[in-house]
């Protein structure tokens, strides 16, 4: 018999939803803009003090309610020595 005070679930399929997004509409400080990704446009926002504008790359970090926080895409180069450089110019 079906229990009315058990409370149903069901899992969030979006609660670990990491990755890139494309900034579709920018993303102030203190503001939701909007972001595409995995298929679909999204609220987004970010904790930080940054503006993204359009068509920059964001990473996803988060969700909340149906708002994903994203954050800058760190990009880290290879240390290379001076030399190495040097040699791949030639």
């Amino acid at each position: 018999m079906f229990n009315l005070n058990q409370r149903q679930t069901s899992p969030n399929p979006f609660r670990n939803i990491r990755g890139e997004a494309t900034v579709s509409k920018p993303i102030y400080p203190h503001r939701t803009g909007r972001v595409y990704c995995r298929g679909t446009w999204w609220s987004a926002k970010c904790y930080e003090e940054i503006t993204f504008i359009t068509d920059e790359i964001v990473e996803v970090v988060g969700i909340d309610n149906i708002t994903l926080i994203v954050q800058p895409v760190s990009w880290k180069a290879p240390s290379r020595q001076p030399s190495e450089v040097y040699s791949q110019v030639k």
